[in-house]
């Protein structure tokens, strides 16, 4: 049997080994940010339009807050890691009752925030600027059960010592992002209102390839 030394040593590289993993891939997914940032900067500026698709953004990471990351995480956790280590047909069994309550909750909300922003656009006083805002809401909204997913597999696979699809998957996001900004600067877009869309649109996309990613890592 391998000495107690000979463990700590391979437990250790272990470690290391994870620890340069996630921040090289954390390194890589800030500067796809930064680069991200820098394309919708340049295709929104300070006028209204940036203001709405800021505003259509932060709605469904707000949610991933409250129940991907927040309470939710923190009771999930914990007992999930306890389980797989001492009964892993249960632990099992928690993961999927969990994720699909996760998903029932989220699509319920969904649909009636979505029906809350059809009705304040179809009855309240037209406005260019609120009806803007509210269109990139409904488009983008359909991100909130997907990222909430998304942060739970995430939780999982990191109890399951797997730090790298995690930690990539912010990766994702970004470059969807940035590679539909970039058809405004390529001609394939008309002006920057529908570039918006576009990206919007790319970003909900990234978020279902995201879930299928962390979900295909989990299988494993």
């Amino acid at each position: 049997m391998p000495s107690d030394g000979r463990i700590q040593e391979r437990t250790s590289g272990a470690l290391a080994a994870a620890v340069r993993l996630v921040s090289g891939l954390t390194l890589i997914s800030r500067f796809a940010g930064l680069a991200r940032d820098i394309v919708t900067a340049r295709l929104f500026g300070d006028e209204l339009l940036a203001s709405a698709f800021r505003a259509a953004y932060a709605l469904p990471n707000l949610f991933r807050r409250l129940f991907g990351e927040g309470a939710l995480s923190a009771a999930f956790l914990p007992e999930y890691t306890q389980l797989r280590r001492d009964q892993p047909d249960l632990a099992n069994q928690l993961a999927s009752l969990t994720v699909r309550l996760l998903t029932l909750v989220t699509g319920c909300l969904l649909l009636v925030v979505e029906a809350a922003l059809l009705l304040v656009m179809l009855f309240a006083p037209q406005d260019p600027g609120r009806s803007l805002s509210i269109q990139l809401m409904m488009l983008m909204l359909p991100m909130m059960p997907m990222v909430c997913i998304t942060a739970i597999l995430g939780g999982m696979l990191q109890a399951h010592g797997r730090f790298g699809p995690p930690a990539a998957a912010p990766i994702i996001l970004n470059l969807f992002q940035i590679l539909a900004g970039g058809a405004f600067y390529l001609g394939w877009t008309g002006d920057a209102t529908r570039t918006a869309y576009l990206v919007g649109g790319a970003a909900v996309l990234a978020s279902a390839v995201q879930v299928v990613w962390s979900w295909w890592a989990l299988r494993g």
